[in-house]
């Protein structure tokens, strides 16, 4: 790879939202790894997803790469950047299933409190702005409908609000107590699973209000201290992102 001519790495992402660069935790995720490994990239916004329908992607050098966690290691191996050198094999496998908690657990339960707890709440808030005037009243409610089929075949929709809850407190308790008095997740150096804690839990603190999941976060002092250190540390220019790039 030469330094004078290095991949273009373009990221796909919706439109920043008010409060928080972006509304998805994989969105987050993959923006706060590109620049703890301080990679250079552009952002295209919109809605256009990949070939397999997802977002994020990234496009590098005109080739698309989708799912979040496929991008991740696709930079790692380009541009030989591996935030994880300096863990061992078992630390390793403790990140690995933090990481598959908070994306196939945790998330589940963001989804459930936004689309179906606290939804008139989060349309107001943080979905009106989204769309053209003509279509603000329509797309909300067929992304209701769509995500509340997605949560009853994953299961999470199944359950009781108060079994939601509990299920999502139990994780932030997990992260929590193993967090400790730690730096990052693993110690005192970054890895990439500080990248996924950080996007769930700012996900939670700026982008759930009046929700039982926010309040129970916020009560957990360390969390709410190790988001701030990541948001100074990666995010310096947070406030000019989600003011200065939200759709008009």
């Amino acid at each position: 790879m030469s330094a004078r001519n290095p991949p273009l790495v373009v990221l796909h992402i919706p439109h920043r939202s008010k409060v928080i660069p972006s509304l998805s935790p994989f969105c987050l995720k993959l923006e706060t790894f590109l620049r703890m490994a301080n990679v250079p990239y552009q952002i295209s916004y919109g809605m256009k997803r990949s070939k397999k329908g997802k977002l994020p992607w990234i496009e590098v050098n005109g080739e698309q790469i989708d799912d979040s966690n496929f991008c991740v290691k696709h930079l790692e191996n380009l541009f030989t950047v591996h935030l994880d050198s300096h863990l061992n094999s078992q630390e390793l496998a403790i990140s690995y299933a933090f990481w598959k908690m908070l994306e196939e657990n945790t998330y589940w339960v963001i989804l459930y409190d936004r689309w179906v707890s606290n939804y008139t709440t989060f349309k107001s808030e943080f979905l009106q702005d989204s769309y053209p005037s003509i279509l603000r009243s329509l797309a909300p409610a067929v992304l209701q409908k769509n995500y509340k089929k997605q949560l009853f075949a994953q299961g999470m929709g199944r359950h009781h609000p108060e079994e939601v809850y509990t299920i999502g407190r139990k994780d932030l308790m997990a992260l929590s107590e193993f967090l400790d008095d730690k730096t990052f997740m693993m110690g005192d150096k970054p890895c990439t699973l500080d990248a996924v804690a950080f996007a769930v839990i700012a996900v939670i603190l700026y982008s759930l209000p009046n929700s039982e999941l926010q309040a129970y976060l916020a009560s957990r002092d360390n969390l709410v201290l190790y988001c701030k250190r990541m948001k100074e540390k990666y995010w310096s220019d947070w406030d000019e992102e989600i003011i200065g790039q939200i759709k008009s």
